[in-house]
């Protein structure tokens, strides 16, 4: 990517994607680093449960809405963008592979090699499920384009009724792993191409519906859990914040279309953006997250009031956001002497 081609992206757009980023983290500081709250912990903090299931349902459409982002731009497969992303995941796999070493002491063993190679179902899931998207995006691209809008309509309806009833009521489809696939990001990448092609210019909605629409739902997933915990129903309540839940698709959609409304322009926002995928590279590491992100936090919450536990997770996503940010820039330059010296990458 060009030093020009930040300069002109659309900010608000942007700002977008820097947003999903942080509850993305926000999320990850929650169940994730911690756990689903249990029955005992209602019996002594009902109102506490209720702020972490709060926290859960503002921020769990991170990920779709960062996916969606993908699709309403619609993706411009390029070799070159193919390389890049996979020098940047393992830029970051090698540095934090060396921190972990140092820190721990030791020398490199075999499952660091299978870190570098993503081996794990669950290392950066993410940037395996987005790879599927980007690899199949010109097939889907040529889909949009030759399909009628009654015929991508019929598509999106067929698709998401399977992902409801087979990746979220039942679990007849468990290689969607409640959204975790790259499959699962096929259907959030049409679903914003039809926003984009066929739904924005047709249908005027105001900011303030699309706040209310995204304020309502996580309302409604935050009272459906705690009362579905108070009647034990454990699993029921983890169904809620699958990212395959039509609750938290609709809930992307909404903030998607809201910033579409924002008018911003800004190089700093374009500039911190371009990098936001290094924020999760680092802090999803499991080297990373174990030693400083998911284990402080977990420690936090079983020692501080709860106000000193919210300040120190925020001043934690603030410091790993900057971090992320400053050592891609050093990733991007050493891309761009690669690709000086090897036109063939550019």
């Amino acid at each position: 990517m060009t030093d020009s081609r930040w300069k002109t992206r659309d900010s608000n757009m942007e700002l977008l994607r820097i947003i999903a980023m942080v509850f993305i983290m926000l999320v990850h500081a929650n169940f994730r680093a911690l756990h689903y709250p249990t029955a005992d912990e209602m019996a002594v903090s009902p109102t506490g449960v209720f702020v972490r299931y709060l926290w859960e349902s503002l921020f769990v459409l991170g990920v779709n809405a960062f996916v969606m982002l993908s699709g309403w731009y619609g993706i411009r497969f390029r070799l070159s963008r193919l390389w890049e992303l996979l020098f940047q995941v393992l830029f970051f796999a090698v540095c934090i592979i060396t921190i972990a070493c140092i820190y721990e002491q030791r020398w490199p063993v075999m499952r660091d090699l299978g870190y570098l190679l993503l081996s794990d179902n669950y290392d950066y899931w993410f940037v395996k499920a987005y790879l599927m998207l980007y690899i199949l995006s010109p097939v889907l691209n040529a889909f949009v384009e030759r399909a009628s809008r009654e015929q991508l309509l019929q598509v999106l309806l067929l698709f998401f009724g399977f992902v409801f009833l087979w990746g979220w009521i039942f679990k007849g489809a468990v290689w969607l792993k409640h959204g975790h696939s790259g499959i699962f990001f096929v259907g959030l990448y049409l679903l914003a191409r039809y926003l984009r092609l066929y739904w924005v210019d047709g249908v005027n909605i105001r900011k303030s519906v699309c706040a209310a629409v995204y304020l309502s739902i996580a309302l409604v997933i935050a009272a459906s859990a705690y009362l579905l915990l108070r009647t034990n129903h454990l699993d029921s309540v983890r169904r809620l914040f699958f990212y395959t839940c039509p609750l938290v698709i609709v809930q992307a959609a909404a903030f998607l279309l809201f910033f579409t409304k924002v008018k911003l322009k800004s190089k700093i926002v374009n500039w911190v953006a371009i990098s936001t995928l290094a924020i999760y590279l680092v802090h999803s590491s499991p080297f990373w997250s174990k030693a400083f992100y998911d284990q402080p936090i977990a420690h936090w919450f079983g020692t501080l009031t709860p106000l000193h536990f919210a300040f120190r997770v925020v001043l934690l996503v603030f410091v790993t956001f900057w971090i992320s940010i400053f050592a891609d820039k050093v990733r991007k330059a050493i891309w761009q002497r690669l690709q000086s010296k090897f036109p063939s990458l550019a």
